[in-house]
């Protein structure tokens, strides 16, 4: 498999009919939440050289994607930060380190440019969190979800039960 960092509205016609499909998979509120991407927001952040985009291929086809913003640090804007954004991989080309590949490519593009901050997030797989401990990543917190937005405060996560 190959790894390389395209320009994000490239891969986009690629991306999103894998994103739309696996959206449920992942996404904790998908019931409630449509998959309506903001490309208007993604091309204001590649206009601006604040997104990053790596795609995974086998014989040429697309079978997994990372992106990833760079952005100034909130509370030190002189610290240009990575914060990852969305990574999939369609579940057959799994475990043949596609993760790896394309973490390290946005990770090196990352620093490249500057980052001194590197944060991403392990989701829903424990590996991804093996590997950014043994990339000398540390876990800093987990991430709390509730939809409110139909005006029942006390549901309790869409499809995840």
């Amino acid at each position: 498999m190959l790894v390389a960092l395209e320009k994000p509205s490239r891969a986009w016609p690629e991306i999103l009919p894998i994103l739309t499909k696996h959206y449920a998979d992942w996404a904790v509120f998908s019931d409630e939440i449509p998959c309506d991407v903001d490309l208007d927001f993604y091309g204001t952040l590649e206009m601006q050289g604040r997104l990053l985009c790596a795609t995974l291929r086998e014989k040429g086809k697309l079978v997994g994607y990372m992106t990833a913003f760079l952005m100034p640090y909130r509370y030190s804007k002189g610290v240009l930060t990575l914060s990852g954004d969305m990574v999939y991989i369609i579940p057959k080309y799994r475990g043949r380190f596609g993760f790896t590949k394309l973490a390290r490519v946005i990770l090196d593009e990352a620093q490249r440019r500057g980052a001194r901050l590197l944060t991403m997030d392990e989701g829903q797989s424990p590996v991804v969190g093996v590997y950014l401990q043994r990339e000398g990543f540390t876990a800093l917190s987990r991430t709390f979800a509730k939809w409110a937005g139909d005006g029942h405060g006390d549901r309790r996560g869409g499809n995840r039960g």
